[in-house]
């Protein structure tokens, strides 16, 4: 996966989404993998980026959370596994920072280990097995 192919994949996003997307307020990365997608979307669409940090103990991190307050956020992150990191991340922010809605877009979502049981809907290309991106090496 290359960035030439990251940049391609939001473009397209961005121009299916066109009308969904003019109503997002803010665009929240996931740190680490999300954050560089995240701001390439933010930039492409000019809304401003916020950050969300997820540990290994699924505490979670994030800047700014006045700010998203009644707001329509699309939270991005690279890839999804089970889901559990955005469903941890969705019912943090709809408890403690109260946004009008609450979005999501992955690049990929890996088929086999996704969980339906975490209940989140994203606009994502499903993919058979896990890949690589520039940032993990």
């Amino acid at each position: 996966m290359s960035f030439e192919e990251i940049e391609k994949m939001i473009g397209q996003f961005v121009v299916g989404q066109k009308s969904f997307l003019e109503d997002v307020d803010f665009v929240v990365g996931v740190s680490r993998g999300g954050l560089v997608p995240a701001a390439l979307l933010a930039a492409k669409i000019d809304k401003p980026l916020v950050a969300a940090y997820i540990n290994k103990k699924d505490e979670i991190f994030f800047d700014r959370p006045d700010w998203i307050k009644d707001k329509n956020i699309l939270v991005v992150d690279d890839i999804v596994r089970s889901g559990k990191t955005l469903w941890i991340l969705k019912n943090h922010l709809e408890k403690n920072c109260a946004p009008k809605s609450v979005s999501f877009f992955t690049l990929f979502k890996v088929k086999p280990s996704f969980n339906e049981d975490f209940n989140v809907n994203m606009l994502t290309n499903e993919i058979d097995e896990d890949t690589t991106f520039p940032w993990d090496n």
